[in-house]
Order: structure tokens, then sequence, then C-alpha cells
């Protein structure tokens, strides 16, 4: 056969991208050495094709971006095959991840009472664990070590249930539901959820006694009686259900259906009556996380391409009839929780970080403006007006934030009359912004968008 080698890295903060192997018209040559990392981010996207690929062990670099070396012969020889590989991986730099570090955090969730996050850490080159964080994202310490491939989280009082895969898609080994005492660190259930190819993403708890775990390998989402550790299918035949979601204030079921294309958010009783769509856009969807006001918020990653980074997280209303882009520069954007003081916890799987966002920034009701504030054009490229009359002191402050929180502007303009009107021209880049004015001690909200 003609080898040739895509070596693939991404960028990463604080870490190192493992790098892929594959053969120029496109196939995968399966005696090739994979990190675990490259395999579920490649299955993923290939599962609906007919490859299917294996680590045997994991590798990592730390430079370069992109390059393709044509061996350009024919390779027959099995010692000559080795000596390729052997100048190839001779350019691959090892580095160590400890346990004590964020490393392919998959879900998160928030307790409340102590005002801690806890993290599932799917890893590569070592085992799968949990991290405690504080309130404010910063590692505690280590919670749980020993697991293989740590999905989903739930939090129910003081009992921490994590979905743990024993083996990759297109594998043969189990995947467990394990949880574990979080004041004493405790493990106190192990059950089997299912015997072979199966993969357990995110899961949620109807708060009645039941969980409902997605298997994005067997395409159906289980419900587990946790009283009795009985499991039953609740909803066979989908179509990726990598996120489940309990609507405590409908009282139904949200989970994805995802694909390369369409993906949809689909919302059923809890008792598998009346399944139908409400949400629909592009790339996979995965997280979903609900504020106090029924707001909801839905990660959303990759492109038909595999692209990675720029991938946004949705903000919609309870009835799902509309979508803001929240932010629109995470990195495979998995599980999400909200946490202290309105803040938005979301997973960014693809850079080994969580990225947090004051919710109270995009609580924006428009009709609250009191239309007093003209803000246009509105979307604009950067040059917009303000306009706002009736104004009670004759110093106005404009501040302009970006989804994240981050301050991208701020201006003290003086008032010479009753009224401000005033013409920014501004640098920003594409997506959300929100405008706040200060009017002595009125404070008004709009948002901005820029294209």
């Amino acid at each position: 056969m003609i080898l040739g080698f895509l070596i693939n890295r991404q960028n990463l903060s604080g870490g190192c991208r493992p790098w892929a192997v594959e053969l120029p018209n496109g196939c995968i040559f399966e005696s090739a050495i994979f990190s675990r990392q490259y395999v579920r981010r490649f299955n993923r996207f290939s599962r609906f094709n007919n490859f299917n690929i294996k680590p045997n062990i994991s590798n990592k670099t730390t430079t370069g971006n992109k390059i393709f070396l044509s061996l350009g012969q024919q390779i027959t020889n099995v010692n000559i095959m080795k000596k390729y590989f052997t100048i190839l991986f001779a350019l691959i730099a090892y580095t160590s991840i400890s346990q004590d570090s964020l490393y392919y955090p998959v879900d998160i969730v928030y307790n409340e009472v102590a005002k801690e996050y806890y993290v599932s850490n799917w890893a590569d080159t070592i085992p799968g664990y949990i991290l405690k964080l504080d309130s404010i994202g910063e590692i505690q310490n280590v919670f749980v070590t020993g697991l293989t491939y740590p999905g989903g989280l739930c939090l129910i009082d003081n009992i921490l249930y994590v979905d743990d895969n024993s083996d990759l898609y297109n594998g043969s080994l189990p995947s467990y539901l394990k949880g574990y005492d979080i004041n004493t660190g405790e493990q106190i259930l192990n059950v089997q959820i299912s015997s072979n190819g199966t993969y357990l993403d995110l899961m949620d708890t109807d708060n009645n006694g039941f969980l409902y775990i997605g298997d994005t390998e067997k395409q159906k989402i289980y419900k587990f009686n946790l009283e009795t550790y009985e499991i039953s299918d609740f909803m066979t035949d989908l179509n990726n259900p990598y996120g489940v979601f309990y609507d405590y204030i409908s009282d139904r079921i949200i989970y994805t259906s995802s694909s390369s294309s369409i993906s949809y958010l689909r919302a059923v009783n809890t008792d598998g009556t009346g399944d139908e769509a409400i949400f629909y856009t592009t790339g996979y969807l995965e997280g979903i996380a609900m504020a106090e006001n029924g707001d909801f918020f839905v990660s959303s990653w990759g492109t038909p391409d595999g692209a990675w980074g720029n991938e946004p997280v949705y903000k919609s209303s309870h009835n799902l009839d509309w979508k803001l882009v929240l932010s629109a520069d995470n990195n495979r954007p998995y599980g999400m929780a909200i946490g202290k003081d309105n803040h938005l916890a979301v997973c960014n799987w693809g850079a080994n970080e969580i990225k947090f966002y004051d919710l109270s920034l995009y609580s924006v009701n428009e009709n609250l403006a009191n239309n007093k504030v003209k803000l246009y054009p509105n979307p604009s490229n950067g040059k917009f007006k303000i306009e706002l009359e009736d104004i009670a002191s004759n110093n106005v402050e404009i501040f302009i934030f970006d989804l994240p929180g981050r301050l991208v502007y701020s201006e003290s303009v003086n008032i010479y009359s009753n009224e401000l009107n005033k013409e920014l021209r501004l640098s920003l880049k594409t997506g959300a912004y929100i405008v706040k004015i200060k009017d002595g001690m009125n404070i008004y909200t709009k948002k901005l968008m820029i294209n």
C-alpha cells in the first residue's frame, strides 16, 4: 500500500494534543498507533461510515500544526514499515498529565449546599477520575480515581453518580453506573448497565427515584430505578442521545438527537409518551442546562468536516422558540451546570478547561429597557449609535461586555442637554454583546449583535 500520514495537533492551553495517522485516501490504517482521545473523536464522526479503529498505546505532541508526509512507495516489507513508524514517532514528544488537572472534562455538577463542583475527566494516558472544584472553579482535590472512561454525572443528595465506560465506541466491554458518597468518598454503587457494545454519555434524574442515561452506542436511553436497581429501556432507536436532561418545570425529559447536519432537542413525558422535536440547529448537541427562570442553555460541537474550536453554547427561552449564541469560542463543549451566583459552567473537552459565564449579563428583557434607549443599526459591523432621552444626570457611562462578562469598552460621556446621542466605531469580534448604560441611578441594558 502507499502510505501517507496526516499529523494533526490541536492547540491546547496547559496541555498537549495527541497525533493521528490517516491514509491519503481518507481511510484509517488499522495498525497505526492512536491515542484514546483521537479514537473517540474520530469514531463520533465516522460511526456512520465503515470505519472501526481501536487504540494500542497513547501518544502526545507538543509542537507543530499540520504536516503531510507521503512515503510515495509501495511498502510490502514489515521491517520497512517499522522503520517509517519509528521515524514518525521519533518526532513525537511525550508528556505526562497528572490527575490534579483538568484532562478532557466531560460533565460537571454543582453542589449547592457545599458550594462546590464535581467534574468527570475522561483522561487519555491515565485512568479517568473526578475532580472537586470550589465555587469559583479552582481545583481542590481529586475526589475519585481509578475510573476508565467516565462520562455523565448526577448529584442526588449526598450521592454522586457517574457513568463509567470500560471501552470506546465499537468496543466489546460493559459500562457501569457507579455511586460515591461525597462526604466520605466511599463507593456505594457499582451496577452494570449494559454488557457490551455500549457507551454511556450524560444523564439526569427526575427527582422521583429514577435516572435517565443516554447510550450513544446502542442509541437508547435507559431508565434506572435507584431503589430497586432495575434497568429498563426508556427510549430506543435514537440518534446519538449525547445529552439527557430533566425539565422539572414542565415535568419532561429533554434529550438530544444529534447528527453532523441537523440536530434536535426532543421532549418526552416521563412515562415515555408524547415524543416531539422542540429545537433544532446545526452541529452535534450535547449539554443541556436550565436556569431558575426556565431559560435553557445548550452546547453544540462539531461540523461536518470534524473541525474543532469556535463552537457555540446557545441560550433559549423555556419554550425553545428562539436561540441566542451565548458564546462561540468553545472547544468541544459537553456537559454544563449552573453554579454559584448564577454562573454557567461549561466543560470544554477539547481545551481541557471549564468556562464560566455570568448569566446575569444575559438576562436582558428588551421591554424593561423602557424603549428609552435606541441602539441602531443592530446587528452592526461595529459602527452604531446609542440614543437616550430624558437623562437624569449630567454624565452617562457606557459599558460593553462580551458574553463571558469581560469588559471590552467603556466611556464616560458628559451631557450638556437632556439626551444622549453617541456614535461608536468599534472593532469587535463577530458575536453577541451586552451594552449597559448608566444614567445616575438608572441602568439600561441592550443586546448588541456584531456581524
